[in-house]
C-alpha cells in the first residue's frame, strides 16, 4: 500500500479512488480507529478527514507514525472549521488543508507523496 485515506465519508472514498487511479497509487480507505493497524512500512501518505471523529488527535498521530514512520500525514477539513484545522496543525500533521483544496488537488497530492516516484 502506498496511501491511506482515513474517513467515514463515502463520497470522499469515491473521489479518492478515482484520484488514486489517475495518480497510479494504491489507496486503502479506513475508519479512524483502524488507521494505525492499516498503516505499515509501505504506507507513504495518510490523509485524515477531520470530520471523522478522533478522540485523541495527538495519540492518533503517534500511533500512525509508529506504524508508518516514513509517511507524510495530511489533515483536511471544512475551511469554516478553523479551530479543528488549527488543532491539526498544532498536533503535528505535516500538512493541513481545507477540504476544497484537498479535493481539487487530490491527484497531485497522491502523486507527490504516495507514488513510488514521489
Amino acid at each position: 500500500m502506498t496511501a491511506l485515506l482515513v474517513t467515514t465519508d463515502l463520497m470522499a472514498t469515491s473521489a479518492a479512488d478515482g484520484a488514486a487511479a489517475q495518480a497510479g497509487v494504491r489507496l486503502q480507505t479506513v475508519a479512524p480507529n483502524a488507521a494505525a493497524g492499516a498503516a505499515d512500512e509501505t504506507t507513504r501518505f495518510v490523509a485524515l478527514d477531520l470530520t471523522a471523529k478522533v478522540a485523541d488527535l495527538p495519540g492518533w498521530i503517534a500511533a500512525v507514525r509508529e506504524s508508518a514512520p516514513q509517511a507524510t500525514l495530511l489533515a483536511y477539513g471544512p475551511h469554516v472549521h478553523e479551530a479543528k484545522l488549527n488543532m491539526a496543525r498544532e498536533s503535528g500533521f505535516d500538512h493541513v488543508v481545507s477540504r476544497g483544496h484537498f479535493y481539487k488537488q487530490m491527484t497531485e497530492l497522491l502523486k507527490a507523496y504516495a507514488s513510488p516516484a514521489g
